[in-house]
């Protein structure tokens, strides 16, 4: 009984010893070493040399000495990344993913809003989309601004207008622009509300005219004026 259990001991500090020596040899750079890494994805604003410079040390490691989750992590960090996916491929492959961050919004005219409101600062003109609402504000009210447009759009869906342009001042007061041309005066408080007045007033005042009016002022408590 004992020489089995002698036996039996030895056999698995044998399995555990050629184990732990599989990986560490599986770990060295020279054994099964990268030959190849494949970037996909929309990844058109990513500083293409801070990516490079993530990617170039692969070239020395091998299959499985690569850190997945730190590289990952570290190519998320970089700007416009919005999600990035790190894989092997068997023998001698990896294959990194990038989903771009989209913009949602041109701010202060020179840089650009995600969903999330975070400010992105574009490497190319060509992320300028003419068809992106124009934000004026300061830094810390990105977020209230896009929360903001969201739900303004959702009081002009019964008119099929949309917001192309919102200016918040330094004292919160609020002006925005239609995408009928129209230029909406908001004031500081009650911005919505004043906004679903305007909504529930539009057919019946402008239905009747040849023409749009420029501006509507609706900072008055009850009521609103008209340029023409």
């Amino acid at each position: 009984m004992k020489k089995k259990i002698i036996l039996f001991s030895l056999l698995l500090i044998i399995v555990v010893g050629f184990l732990f020596w599989g990986v560490v040899v599986l770990k060295k750079p020279n054994t099964l070493p990268i030959k190849k890494v494949v970037v996909q994805g929309d990844f058109r604003f990513v500083d293409k040399g801070k990516l490079q410079s993530l990617i170039k040390p692969l070239a020395g490691k091998g299959f499985f000495s690569v850190n997945l989750k730190s590289l990952q992590a570290a190519i998320q960090q970089l700007p416009w990344v919005a999600q990035a996916e790190v894989k092997r491929v068997w023998p001698n492959r990896i294959i990194i993913s990038v989903n771009m961050d989209k913009a949602v919004a041109v701010w202060n005219q020179d840089s650009l809003l995600n969903a999330y409101g975070e400010i992105l600062m574009p490497n190319s003109k060509r992320a300028f989309s003419k068809e992106l609402p124009q934000f004026f504000g300061s830094g810390d009210q990105a977020v209230k601004i896009l929360d903001y447009y969201q739900r303004m759009n959702e009081i002009l869906q019964p008119l099929n207008l949309q917001v192309t342009t919102i200016v918040c001042n330094s004292h919160d007061s609020w002006y925005i622009q239609l995408n009928n041309g129209v230029k909406l005066q908001l004031g500081k408080e009650r911005v919505l509300m004043k906004l679903r007045r305007f909504e529930q007033t539009y057919n019946k005042m402008f239905a009747s005219h040849h023409s749009l009016p420029k501006k509507v002022d609706l900072r008055y408590r009850n009521g609103l004026a008209v340029q023409w």
